[in-house]
């Protein structure tokens, strides 16, 4: 499954969208841990196009800091960008989970 989110009303409609599809998508009791790698950044004027490699990992309800995980998913994130006169704002996210490795 993956969720891609557009949206030409600038980043609460967007931010809005990706909160909707975590909710939907996740457990509130895990924990989870991001690392962001390769991110790589395409611009063109005042416009950008940006991807990234995610590792997200999940922990179980109420783990110490050295419990076993539950999971690990890779994810390819894809983001495009505006320059507005307030500053750079998210048009678009498209989130592809690649992997997942269960515990």
């Amino acid at each position: 499954m993956a969720a891609e989110a557009e949206h030409g009303q600038g980043d609460d409609g967007l931010i809005a969208e990706i909160i909707d599809y975590v909710r939907r998508t996740s457990d509130d009791a895990e924990r989870t841990q991001h690392l962001t790698t390769d991110i790589l950044v395409d611009l063109d004027g005042d416009r950008a196009e940006l991807t990234a490699n995610m590792l997200v990992t999940f922990f179980p309800p109420g783990s110490d800091q050295l419990a076993p995980a539950l999971r690990l998913v890779g994810l390819k994130s894809a983001f495009s960008a505006l320059r507005t006169s307030e500053g750079w704002r998210l048009l678009r996210t498209d989130v592809t989970p690649l992997w997942q490795q269960l515990s």
